[in-house]
């Protein structure tokens, strides 16, 4: 179920930037394969806008995010290959 969440998240709001498959571009990074733990820890630093992640996109985006998206899209890009 939160992977299923995480898929319906990320098709509505990640995937403009970070691709289908979750792999980035050249100016995108990957997201495929990351540990959940890990992009979520990247998700809550630019929420917080802490000065250890910063980027004005993310920022706009985590901003209307709950910790249970955050958890979920974690989840969702953690099982892509």
């Amino acid at each position: 179920a939160l992977v299923e969440k995480g898929r319906s998240y990320y098709a509505k709001v990640c995937v403009a930037c970070h691709g289908v498959d979750g792999r980035g571009t050249a100016s995108m990074p990957r997201l495929a394969g990351q540990h959940p733990g890990y992009v979520l820890a990247s998700l809550n630093h630019f929420k917080q806008r802490d000065g250890v992640r910063s980027s004005p996109q993310m920022e706009m985006v985590v901003s209307q995010m709950t910790e249970a998206d955050m958890r979920a899209v974690a989840a969702y890009v953690a099982a892509l290959p």
